[in-house]
């Protein structure tokens, strides 16, 4: 049952800590993600034989047992990683099976640690902990989770925030601002495994890398598409050729969504080759870094080989298996995690991997193909709708987009058509038969409780998935469902999601920063600057105080002031922190303002700025008219 105990992940964590009447989801998350992680992983138990029995130390992890010392004729395999590696399970799915052939004559012992969320810092010091019991082989599965943003308030968490900061701005002096947090966060990654592969050196332990498959096909980018681009994502469906054309002029040669519809349209066409293209370059620019790219994976065939680890390719395995070597929906439940029924497969590629590191003899390891599932299984429909209706929860905790349809709720749903069109329309018809269909798990046990909440999310991106298939009607009868009061935009502060506690500093600079306002209305800049840089210095994350300093650096016509309030600006509405409530076209307003800086001291990059503004702002924008008329006057003509 691993496949539904793990099937939502920290998307889901987030939306419940933004929804009403989730305390006890969100008190798990910091529990799990900031204290559990303080307590060693391995806890020792002294048996009445005086031998040591070790358990998991902490909370959530999958079960295991093993004596210390080991006994004669044990061979024990250790796994660390992500909730892919949580996948394994004890072995069932006979991995354990697969793995024993490495060590004959031995009784073969599978630990493992993998705990979903984990990225590379969490999982190197589980690692650390487990080569002191001196594994015969330790596997780790990393890469889905290295997106750098740590929201715990400890020191460590705040210092390696600050750090991936200064390395991503300095990363975007070379390398263009998409690129940048992609580009940090694949360094770091493969400094900690190069850590991993120098410590299991150390303590002679071999040790396998395994490289991570990603849903390129049926998984959209996070996040929105850019304001108006929903017609051209409907082209796509209807028109590929006409799409082609489109996207890639209208929204440029990075934008995610242009590249993921762009590969839509081309896999329409038989285009493979070049769909796989655009599907792969999706996913390296979408900015939440939470699926393993095909960049990070070629970084972890590097480490592999230059640190003498040893891999196992499963990247490489799923695109062999996979329709036209792109990986999707028949293999993949979300972005990242296999359907149970690719366990088998999965067991084998490790069995042989591990065969290949230890140089043992395969034989009886039956190639991954051979062990590839006739069909999906009838329990994968419920696995994909929970994670639908998931989706669909955390797209209803922004209140600021929640009238749109949310693209991988979108996704979901044609996934969910393609595979039963009847069952689905039961679903969408009746809510207490959708809720007794949704699955539940530790991450949100609410889940059938909240359906109130999300379901209006569902029923929009059904009729957006709907009418992109070219089905009117089904489309008509899901705005039917919608409740007559979520057409209508609630009054102020109704339904916002409830006040939350400071975090650390934010009060402090919540104070300055009010006093910098009234300074300003006093028409004293002098001191509306001090307090703004107090305000900055006591909470750094708080995008109304760089945008207020970036506003009051174009009016002093102070440049070095300008660009770095304005740069914090720019940054914080493109990776706003955990803690962080959404703002409506925060990255819109960040642009402008540092446009409005650099018109004000001459600097040309500022009609870049505003074109930027225009691109990422939606269309009730408040501030659209006045960039639109800026662009007329200042940059028509510029080169």
């Amino acid at each position: 049952m691993n496949q539904l105990r793990l099937f939502l992940l920290p998307a889901l964590y987030a939306a419940a800590c933004l929804l009403p009447g989730a305390a006890a989801a969100g008190e798990v998350g910091s529990d799990y993600f900031c204290g559990d992680i303080k307590k060693p992983f391995f806890r020792t138990e002294t048996k009445p034989d005086s031998t040591a029995r070790i358990v998991p130390g902490r909370p959530r992890a999958v079960p295991f047992e093993f004596s210390m010392p080991k006994p004669a004729g044990t061979a024990r395999v250790f796994v660390a990683g992500e909730s892919a590696a949580g996948l394994l399970g004890r072995g069932e799915d006979r991995l354990l099976e697969f793995l024993s052939r490495s060590f004959p004559g031995k009784k073969t012992e599978l630990v493992n640690c993998g705990m979903p969320a984990y990225e590379s810092r969490r999982i190197f010091a589980v690692v650390e902990e487990a080569l002191a019991y001196r594994p015969d082989l330790l596997v780790v599965l990393s890469g889905n989770n290295e997106t750098g943003q740590d929201f715990c308030p400890d020191f460590r968490s705040d210092l390696d925030r600050r750090a991936r900061k200064i390395k991503t701005r300095l990363a975007g002096l070379s390398l263009p601002p998409e690129e940048a947090p992609a580009a940090v966060s694949l360094a770091v990654h493969e400094g900690r495994l190069r850590e991993m592969a120098t410590l299991a050196r150390q303590k002679g332990v071999p040790l396998m890398f395994c490289t991570l498959p990603a849903n390129l096909r049926d998984f959209p980018p996070s996040g929105y598409p850019p304001a108006g681009a929903i017609e051209d994502i409907r082209l796509a469906y209807k028109d590929p050729e006409a799409a082609l054309r489109f996207l890639s002029r209208r929204w440029g040669p990075r934008e995610p969504f242009s590249l993921f519809y762009s590969g839509r349209a081309l896999d329409a066409l038989g285009r493979k080759k070049e769909a796989r293209e655009k599907y792969a370059a999706a996913l390296k620019y979408d900015p939440a870094l939470d699926r393993c790219s095909p960049e990070r994976n070629s970084m972890i065939r590097r480490v592999a080989a230059e640190e003498g680890a040893c891999l196992a390719d499963l990247e490489k395995e799923f695109s062999a298996a996979a329709a036209d070597g792109i990986t999707g929906g028949r293999e993949l439940a979300d972005g990242v995690h296999w359907f149970k029924s690719y366990a088998p497969f999965v067991s084998a590629a490790l069995g042989r991997a591990a065969a290949r590191c230890l140089k043992t003899d395969p034989a009886g390891i039956p190639e991954p193909r051979r062990l590839l599932p006739a069909r999906a299984a009838p329990e994968d429909f419920a696995v994909l709708l929970s994670y639908a209706c998931a989706y669909a929860l955390d797209h209803s905790a922004n209140r600021a987009r929640d009238k749109e349809a949310g693209e991988r709720i979108v996704a979901a749903l044609e996934r969910l058509r393609r595979r039963d069109a009847a069952r689905l329309g039961r679903l969408l018809a009746d809510k207490e038969t959708l809720r007794q269909a949704v699955l539940e798990n530790p991450w949100n046990p609410a889940l059938k409780r909240d359906l109130e909440k999300w379901r209006p999310s569902l029923l929009r991106a059904a009729a957006e998935m709907f009418r992109r298939a070219g089905r009117e009607a089904e489309a008509a009868k899901a705005e039917a469902g919608l409740p007559r009061a979520s057409n209508v935009e609630p009054p102020v502060g109704a339904g916002a999601p409830p006040e939350r506690p400071f975090h650390a500093g934010e009060a402090e600079g919540k104070r300055l920063a009010d006093k910098a306002v009234k300074a300003l209305l006093a028409v004293d800049l002098k001191g509306a600057r001090e307090f703004l840089e107090k305000s900055a210095k006591a909470d750094p994350d708080s995008l109304e105080t760089r945008l207020t300093a970036c506003a009051l650096a174009a009016k002093l016509k102070d440049a070095a002031f300008g660009e770095d309030q304005c740069g914090e600006a720019v940054y914080l509405a493109a990776y706003p922190p955990k803690h962080a409530r959404p703002v409506p076209d925060a990255q819109a307003a960040a642009f402008f303002s540092r446009a409005v800086l650099r018109l004000e001291t001459g600097s040309k990059e500022a009609c870049t700025d505003l074109g930027l503004a225009l691109k990422k702002a939606s269309a009730a924008w408040p501030q659209a008219a006045e960039a639109r008329s800026l662009t007329q006057q200042r940059c028509t003509g510029k080169k």
